[in-house]
């Protein structure tokens, strides 16, 4: 028999979606004038996070959620996958890219796909809103609420990447979100949202918990996913490749994503 989905978990992606979609659902019917509701949505699931932890555990709850997104004491290799990982897979992009004849124009390199302009403030806009904003949310209370309920990692991430990429949705009908993926691209579009989820939680689990590690990673595979550097060329590598390693982190480490204990004994505050 089927175990259902805790109480809490549904509680909590009702919540989510209702904050994120309220305010997507304006920016949609004028994508121009609102489209700023972009950033504000993507912080629906750190506000549930932190509505239900109070709801759960008190001041307690809220508390351990900030230590969890201010610990940055982790093992280094820990943050070299979160900042150097994505970078080293654009990089190699970028040189297959070039050697098939279609150079990167790094001078916009921070200019994105789905926003005006914003120079260098594209770093923080990413880790801040869609880092923090939803990884909160999604490793800071979605899959935990579905592990003390007796689900492996691998297990509640799996369904847990079902709601995320409802979570998207509204953005299908956003011409600067998904609006422009062809239908034949959308099978593609769920695997990679699939397999980044298992990626992230085993960084998370073997980041000793820290919100701050995956918010950070979060942020940089968005940045070299929607730069305009980006040609078609560097994102099947940059997807590949993040591909592969959760491939490999499956593979090799479910269904706990965790890597081995001598490698997770970071400080902790």
């Amino acid at each position: 028999m089927r175990q259902p989905l805790p109480r809490r978990t549904i509680l909590f992606f009702l919540l989510a979606y209702t904050l994120t979609w309220a305010a997507w659902l304006p920016m949609v019917l004028a994508p121009t004038r609102w489209q700023y509701l972009h950033y504000l949505g993507s912080l629906g699931p750190l506000a549930a996070a932190f509505a239900l932890r109070y709801r759960d555990d008190g001041r307690t709850g809220v508390q351990d959620l900030l230590r969890r997104m201010t610990r940055w004491r982790v093992r280094a290799r820990w943050w070299g996958v979160a900042i150097a990982f994505p970078m080293t897979l654009f990089l190699a992009g970028t040189a297959v890219s070039t050697l098939t004849g279609t150079p990167v124009d790094w001078t916009v390199f921070l200019g994105s796909k789905e926003f005006a302009d914003v120079g260098w403030a594209l770093i923080p806009i990413e880790i801040l809103f869609f880092g923090f904003g939803e990884e909160t949310g999604w490793r800071g209370y979605a899959i935990p609420s579905l592990e003390t309920a007796g689900r492996s990692s691998y297990a509640a991430t799996t369904i847990f990447a079902l709601f995320w990429a409802g979570w998207h949705l509204p953005l299908f009908l956003y011409p600067s979100g998904l609006q422009s993926l062809p239908l034949l691209m959308i099978p593609g579009w769920i695997a990679s949202i699939l397999f980044g989820a298992y990626l992230t939680t085993f960084l998370f689990n073997s980041a000793a918990g820290s919100i701050l590690v995956i918010a950070v990673f979060h942020g940089m595979v968005d940045i070299v996913s929607i730069s305009r550097a980006a040609t078609d060329l560097t994102l099947i590598v940059v997807n590949a490749g993040l591909i592969a390693a959760a491939v490999w982190a499956v593979v090799r480490y479910a269904p706990q994503l965790r890597a081995p204990r001598r490698d997770t004994s970071a400080h902790r505050h």
